[in-house]
């Protein structure tokens, strides 16, 4: 890991799902047993909360469904929307990581991405099965795409996106 200065590694987390929340959480716990220093920030959850991840905004809150419900909480989506984007201003964050959560999260990386930060995404929206011409805005915004299924590898690489596969 690059760091902006020798002791801690700045990243801003997007993690709005129940799912990506345990992921970025499991990411957190290991960093913290490694001892490395790191100052992570962003959405997430209450448990990543104690292992010292500084919340603008809970998985619980943002994680809706639906025209309707996106309408019924737009005003505080909005909201952690531009906290997110304030704080990654403020901080000068190393690396923004962006875990699936596609329809908020696209929009975010547009954003931070014009203002250079390096964009990571872990968990691919599954845009082989359904709304393929989102690999596009993958390739043009996104510097590294993190995969969990060795799959999805090749279908990223044929249109010229950096993938990496984890599982």
């Amino acid at each position: 890991m690059k760091t902006s200065n020798a002791d801690t590694f700045k990243i801003l987390i997007v993690a709005a799902e129940a799912s990506s929340s345990l992921y970025a959480q499991r990411l957190l716990e290991d960093w913290k047993k490694r001892g490395l220093k790191v100052d992570a920030f962003g959405i997430g959850n209450k448990k990543m909360e104690t292992l010292g991840f500084r919340c603008l905004g809970y998985a619980e809150d943002l994680a809706v469904v639906g025209l309707v419900e996106v309408l019924k909480h737009f005003k505080k989506i909005y909201k952690v929307f531009y906290a997110l984007v304030n704080e990654a201003e403020k901080v000068k964050p190393d690396l923004v990581l962006l875990l699936d959560y596609p329809d908020f999260n696209f929009r975010l990386a547009k954003k931070l991405k014009k203002k250079g930060f390096p964009i990571y995404y872990y968990i691919s929206p599954q845009i082989w099965a359904w709304r393929q011409s989102r690999v596009y805005f993958i390739k043009k915004y996104i510097d590294k795409m993190l995969v969990l299924f060795p799959f999805e590898v090749d279908f990223y690489k044929k249109f010229g996106v950096d993938v990496v596969f984890v599982g």
